[in-house]
């Protein structure tokens, strides 16, 4: 039997959080937390599993032995934050060490990527932020994913699509720490579900953040269902590019699902994708490019005649 996918892996079931808490924890107010208004927060919405797959598939699909989980009906009963941080980080980190390991030196081929090996730590390295809070990082201190953590009695992404004022405060915290952290990706860890977040500036003199934002529930399992530990993985993988790290202007921010078309010589036709070094020599399914088509490819593909196919194809699905 061959040893299971790295997707595979990441889309098992995995413990159950049980919140046994009678009163709402409220977060303290921290009047210094980075701005973020409620016009500019929307839902992430190419943060799908299909855009994931024709951009990672590469990655996705390598083998990657794991030990398979003891009881799969095992679970958290969480009764405060504090809980919740160290169980939720550390299910997360169990579950994606293994896939880190089978999975960067992959990634290392596409995109520059100067990170062999990702740790996690309930406090970032690095920052003036005295908070407990979930991260991935690099052995030489660099940031990669920031979290916050809220039980469910207090915020759920009903809450952030009602742009309520304690969901939008709960992005201003995350957005703080992103920040400082000098990294665009973070996520909100709660025992329900694992909302990603995306931040970019709205312009380049003020201190102002924009967000776009997906939720995952805990439950969702299966091969074809995009799961909370491979959102994770997703967002870890997005943040090892050192090109693609940063909060940038909105206007600078490649799209995950963006697919540039090219044409190599007269009667080819190839798609790149914007910000990792992949060619497609056809079009998998729920691709859509953008732009117009440019006359010129990398010289070394161009010998190959491997990454190009026959401008036939016409459209876009």
């Amino acid at each position: 039997m061959p040893p299971q996918t790295i997707q595979e892996a990441l889309t098992s079931q995995v413990p159950a959080f049980v919140l046994d808490v009678n009163a709402s924890i409220r977060p303290k107010l921290v009047r210094t937390w980075m701005m973020v208004d409620p016009k500019d927060v929307k839902r992430w919405q190419d943060f799908n599993l299909t855009n994931l797959r024709n951009a990672y598939r590469h990655i996705f699909d390598l083998p990657c032995p794991t030990n398979p989980v003891s009881d799969e009906n095992r679970h958290f009963v969480i009764q405060t934050l504090d809980e919740l941080k160290q169980h939720g980080i550390e299910t997360l980190y169990h579950l994606l060490k293994c896939p880190l390991q089978h999975g960067i030196p992959k990634l290392k081929e596409s995109v520059s990527c100067s990170t062999s090996e990702v740790l996690c730590d309930f406090k970032a390295p690095a920052t003036q932020v005295d908070w407990i809070w979930g991260v991935f990082y690099a052995k030489d201190k660099t940031n990669l994913v920031v979290s916050c953590s809220r039980l469910s009695n207090t915020f759920t992404s009903k809450d952030l699509q009602q742009k309520g004022p304690d969901a939008i405060y709960t992005l201003r915290q995350l957005a703080t720490y992103a920040a400082l952290g000098q990294t665009r990706y973070g996520f909100i860890l709660t025992d329900q579900e694992v909302v990603v977040v995306r931040f970019h500036k709205s312009c380049r003199d003020v201190e102002q953040y924009m967000a776009k934002w997906e939720a995952i529930p805990w439950k969702a399992s299966g091969r074809d269902t995009l799961t909370a530990p491979l959102a994770v993985f997703s967002l870890i993988l997005m943040s090892l590019d050192d090109n693609q790290r940063h909060i940038v202007l909105d206007s600078k921010f490649l799209r995950l699902g963006g697919w540039t078309p090219g044409i190599p010589s007269p009667g080819m036709f190839f798609l790149s994708h914007r910000f990792l070094m992949r060619y497609l020599d056809k079009v998998l399914d729920g691709i859509r490019y953008y732009g117009k088509p440019k006359p010129r490819m990398n010289e070394r593909i161009r010998r190959s005649g491997v990454y190009i196919f026959d401008r036939a194809f016409r459209g876009q699905p």
